[in-house]
């Protein structure tokens, strides 16, 4: 298997994104098979934490609150990936989770998801599709969620600036889809490498696949990147791949804060988004501040 992957990377292919494919018959199971190795970049097995562990008055549980478990479904497959809240109603998550290779019929985010069984209070809200942004070479792509769910699970604040050498680093995700694990031993930023693409950086934080999309935090709880490669390298030299955010900040500040406000009118009463998104996406503007205040001039008349 590692021969594989590692030709596999020789000639291009995506082979260390981090989704997590599992049958469609999972689709509504809470409990998600775990049918990766679980070995860590700097150790025998991943030293992340499960943060349902931690009480719900501690600073981990806040943090980990707008961070949810993203299912995505392809004719008779499915995929886990990981997603966060950054506004009420906006999601963040990778480009290669959605849309990914081939348009998916369905996605849903699950927030609470912090124990194999019984996640008491847990909720799963509809992911709209297509994302109202994506941009494929730095691998993110922001998505209506209906319902509002960030009034429940809060949001998260982004951070727009570059990362430091050595400069601690958490990250919440669900690998394997798995119950929300926390990793920030050995986590943090890499070196400066030129052959790492522009806007990309390199981070020793554990991951698995279902890893993708998930927001990379700095010591004080802000987004500074979101991760989206995994390695199959392991030691001191080897490290995962992350997005910085200030190589987002335009789409977050110009689309996504659009977007929070044009949310925050009453579309019907109960978050209900499909007329907003019809008119915009008829329109194929939806990316237009102008043409999506007309959408919401057309709703409320």
């Amino acid at each position: 298997m590692r021969i594989l992957l590692i030709l596999s990377l020789l000639f291009g292919s995506p082979a260390t994104s981090q989704v997590y494919e599992i049958s469609d018959e999972y689709w509504d199971d809470e409990y998600i098979p775990i049918l990766e190795s679980t070995e860590s970049i700097l150790f025998e097995v991943a030293r992340w934490e499960p943060v349902g562990a931690y009480s719900e008055t501690t600073r981990i549980r806040q943090l980990a609150q707008p961070v949810g478990r993203l299912r995505i479904r392809r004719g008779l497959r499915a995929s886990l990936c990981t997603g966060f809240l950054i506004s009420p109603s906006i999601i963040m998550t990778n480009n290669h989770c959605i849309p990914g290779s081939s348009t998916p019929s369905a996605a849903a985010i699950e927030f609470g998801i912090l124990r194999q069984f019984g996640n008491t209070g847990a909720e799963r809200y509809e992911v709209s599709l297509p994302p109202i942004y994506t941009n494929a070479a730095m691998d993110f792509s922001l998505l209506f969620v209906d319902g509002r769910p960030g009034d429940t699970w809060g949001a998260l604040q982004v951070d727009f600036r570059e990362l430091v050498e050595g400069e601690a680093l958490q990250v919440f995700h669900h690998p394997a889809g798995q119950p929300m694990r926390l990793s920030r031993v050995g986590c943090m930023a890499g070196p400066q490498n030129a052959n790492i693409p522009t806007g990309f950086f390199l981070h020793q934080c554990d991951t698995l696949g279902g890893s993708s999309g998930a927001p990379v935090l700095s010591e004080d709880g802000t987004v500074v990147g979101i991760h989206h490669r995994g390695t199959i390298d392991r030691g001191f030299d080897a490290f995962n791949q992350g997005t910085m955010s200030r190589f987002f900040q335009n789409a977050v500040d110009e689309y996504g804060q659009v977007l929070q406000e044009v949310i925050a009118v009453d579309v019907g009463g109960d978050g209900d988004l499909s007329a907003l998104r019809r008119c915009a996406d008829e329109a194929r503007l939806i990316l237009d501040e102008s043409a999506l205040l007309d959408c919401i001039s057309l709703i409320e008349e």
